[in-house]
């Protein structure tokens, strides 16, 4: 086999990566084809979301930031991946737990967002232990958000003292889970 980018009067064989050159020449007359194959693209979006769903939060931070932010959805997903799995409150550091609030409040416009926001202000600062109702506009926003969306953030986000993850639980029918 010949390697790449060994020129024969025929054509190049062999395992090619970017520009693959396939020639050869008939009497006098030099034929020759140009072909360009590079790798996919990997489309971090995807991936970041899958690593997500099985809650790899290492990997979905890691893919979610590398994706191109042209879609608001994604800085709500960030902020679940930022989250790892952990109650806010309980969040590694104040840096982190200070992204995901900036990025919840730059999709505030998503009522799925805007829920995790409240659930993220109400646990940081742990308000249910004080007691007390919940907020009217938590009605609005879950009966404006998408039952996806709010079941997703129940996936990952586990606090039955809070409020509103219990308001949220209540309205997906979920009642309180451990």
């Amino acid at each position: 086999m010949e390697q790449p980018g060994y020129q024969t009067r025929n054509t190049v064989r062999g395992v090619v990566y970017g520009t693959v050159v396939q020639a050869g020449t008939v009497g006098d007359l030099h034929i020759g084809d140009v072909h360009h194959h590079a790798e996919p693209e990997r489309d971090f979006r995807a991936d970041g979301l899958w690593a997500l769903r099985r809650k790899d939060y290492e990997a979905a931070v890691a893919d979610l930031t590398r994706a191109a932010p042209a879609d608001p959805e994604l800085d709500f997903f960030l902020a679940l991946a930022l989250l790892r799995g952990n109650r806010p409150h309980r969040v590694r550091s104040s840096r982190e737990l200070a992204e995901v609030r900036d990025r919840l409040r730059r999709v505030a416009h998503l009522p799925h967002a805007r829920l995790l926001l409240l659930l993220t202000d109400e646990d940081r600062g742990r308000c249910w232990e004080r007691g007390g109702p919940v907020s009217g506009l938590l009605a609005e926003l879950v009966a404006a958000a998408d039952p996806e969306a709010v079941r997703t953030i129940l996936d990952h986000v586990t606090a039955t003292e809070n409020r509103v993850w219990r308001f949220l639980a209540e309205s997906q029918g979920m009642g309180e889970r451990a």
